[in-house]
């Protein structure tokens, strides 16, 4: 979102087919650690896939956790198949 974001975008970048990237800054008390602070990152796929291969473990694979993690997930550019909108993370 851009209520605590200023996110400025960089000039076109002629490695990445002149794409602008959004560069988040913070607009607030304490600048941009105000966006930054707090992350949500997902458990690795290959990490879930390894776990699933022990034994007792066999049901922590990716596409069994997916759901639990869309579940989790709002995104505000919306969800897709891999990320949720309505959860409340």
């Amino acid at each position: 979102g851009r209520r605590y974001n200023w996110a400025y975008l960089t000039d076109p970048e002629p490695h990445m087919n002149n794409r602008r990237m959004e560069c988040g800054r913070g607009k607030g008390l304490g600048g941009s650690s105000l966006i930054n602070g707090m992350c949500y990152i997902r458990g690795n796929a290959m990490d879930l896939e390894q776990w699933a291969s022990l034994k007792g473990l066999e049901h922590w694979n990716y596409a069994q956790c997916l759901p639990y993690y869309k579940k989790a997930e709002t995104r505000d550019i919306g969800g897709n198949d891999y990320h949720g909108d309505s959860g409340p993370v």
